[in-house]
This record gives structure tokens, C-alpha cells and sequence, in this order.
């Protein structure tokens, strides 16, 4: 057992000596722990943003899976509505021309050109300019164009001369210029 002085002052300056000799012990103590504390601040921070990121990536790639879906959908619906084959293109034109009562003179294809469809490997876009000779009244022209734009396929309309004739004034000679998409998939 130690023997403490009994003299108060001798207590204190006791006192204080051994505060003084803890004191550096208790900062280093106290220093080391505010650097690990701030390193795994740091650290938390850190991790934090990545989890942000990593959160708003998520959201984002959900974002562009959704629009994925979309653009598949509105892709598919406008496959649907592009033939197949040149065949389906030229029994619709005189479907129509019988039905509206417009007397088809002749269709004459004109050069084809190929598109490439971005992302498929396997198929393509041919557009197949048509020169159609009709002759007609207006009514039946209107009626024919109007199937042709009402058609299930796609058959855009590019030009429309129309000629008068002197010796019919009730008939015209018209030519009508379509582009016909047709999808074609390419045997690999």
C-alpha cells in the first residue's frame, strides 16, 4: 500500500504530475482515434456515393429496359405492317383499283434499293418504287388513294401527276408513284 502525503497542497501537485504524465497518453490516444475515426468517415462517405451511383445506374438501367420494351413493341407493330413479299404489294394495288373501280393501265416497278435495319444482322428493308398508270375520275381516285392509305400494309405515296384528257373530261390520266416497303430476312 502506498503512503500519501497528508499535506493537501503535496496531494495536488501529486495530482497534477500524474494528469501531466496521462495527458500525452490520453492525446495520442485520443489523436489515433480521430484519424481512424475520420479515415472511416472518409470511408462511409465514400461507399455512400457509390451507393448512390450504383442506385442511380440501377434506376437508369430499369429506365432503358422499360424504353427497350417500348421501341420492341413499336417495332413489332410496324414489322407487322410491312410485306413480306412483292407479291402481297401487287394483288393489294389491284384489289384496290377493282374495288374503287379505277382502270389500272400498268404498274411498273422501278429500282429497288436495300436498307440495312440498324441492329439486326439478319434482315433489311428493300424499297420497291412503283409507277402506277390509272385513269379515273376524281371520286375513284380519291376512293382508290384512300385505300391505299387505310391498307393494312404500309404504301406510301410519293407523287401524283394528273393529266387531263381532251377527249374525256371526266377521266384523267393519272400516275401515281408508291414506295412499297417489303422486309426481307437474309439466309445466313
Amino acid at each position: 500500500m502506498i503512503n500519501l502525503p497528508k499535506d493537501p497542497r503535496t496531494k495536488i501537485i501529486i495530482g497534477v504530475i500524474i494528469i501531466l504524465l496521462i495527458s500525452p497518453l490520453f492525446f495520442k490516444a485520443y489523436k489515433s482515434l480521430w484519424a481512424k475515426n475520420k479515415k472511416l468517415m472518409a470511408e462511409i462517405n465514400k461507399n455512400t456515393e457509390e451507393l448512390k451511383k450504383s442506385a442511380a445506374l440501377y434506376a437508369t438501367q430499369e429506365n432503358l429496359n422499360s424504353e427497350i420494351k417500348r421501341l420492341n413493341l413499336q417495332l413489332s407493330s410496324v414489322e407487322e405492317k410491312i410485306f413480306r413479299e412483292t407479291e402481297e404489294a401487287f394483288v393489294n394495288i389491284n384489289r384496290f383499283a377493282l374495288e374503287s373501280k379505277v382502270s389500272l393501265k400498268s404498274i411498273e416497278p422501278l429500282e429497288r434499293t436495300k436498307v440495312q435495319i440498324p441492329g439486326s444482322k439478319n434482315q433489311y428493308l428493300e424499297l420497291l418504287p412503283l409507277n402506277l398508270k390509272v385513269k379515273c375520275d376524281f371520286y375513284q381516285l380519291l376512293q382508290f388513294l384512300n385505300k391505299i392509305e387505310r391498307a393494312a400494309n404500309v404504301m406510301p405515296i410519293l407523287d401524283i401527276k394528273i393529266q387531263s384528257d381532251s377527249k374525256d373530261i371526266w377521266n384523267h390520266d393519272i400516275q401515281i408513284t408508291l414506295k412499297i416497303p417489303i422486309l426481307v430476312s437474309s439466309r445466313i
